[in-house]
C-alpha cells in the first residue's frame, strides 16, 4: 500500500506523515490509525489467521466532532507489575534437581 487510507467517516484524503518510500505505511497526518484483530460479537471481521487485522483511519476533525457528541471513550490499561529477583544459578540448580528426580524414576 503506497498511500495513506482516507478518513472512514468523512472520506477526507489524509496526507502521510512520512513521504519517503518504505518508511511507514498508513501513518496519517492530522488523523489516527486504528487496528483490530477482531472483536467478539462482530459479524464483519474476525481474523482467520494469526497476524491479520483491519486498519482504518479517522481524521482529527471527525474525532473531535465525535468526542463532542459523546461517542469516544478513553481507556487506560492498568497492569499490576510484580518483580522478583532472579538468579540464573538458582534456576540451574532447580533444573538439576528435577533431572535427578526424573533419572531416579526411570531407574526404578
Amino acid at each position: 500500500m503506497k498511500e495513506t487510507l482516507p478518513c472512514i467517516v468523512c472520506h477526507k484524503v489524509l496526507e502521510p506523515v512520512f513521504k519517503e518510500e518504505g518508511v511507514a505505511e498508513n501513518q496519517p497526518s492530522s488523523g489516527l490509525a486504528f487496528q483490530t484483530h477482531g472483536h467478539y460479537g462482530s459479524t464483519v471481521w474476525d481474523a482467520d489467521e494469526m497476524g491479520r487485522y483491519l486498519e482504518i483511519n479517522v481524521c482529527d476533525d471527525c474525532v473531535r466532532e465525535a468526542s463532542r457528541k459523546g461517542f469516544v471513550a478513553v481507556g487506560k490499561i492498568v497492569e499490576e507489575v510484580s518483580l522478583e529477583l532472579w538468579n540464573c544459578d538458582e534456576e540451574g540448580r532447580k533444573w538439576e534437581k528435577r533431572i535427578e528426580r526424573m533419572e531416579k524414576m526411570v531407574k526404578k
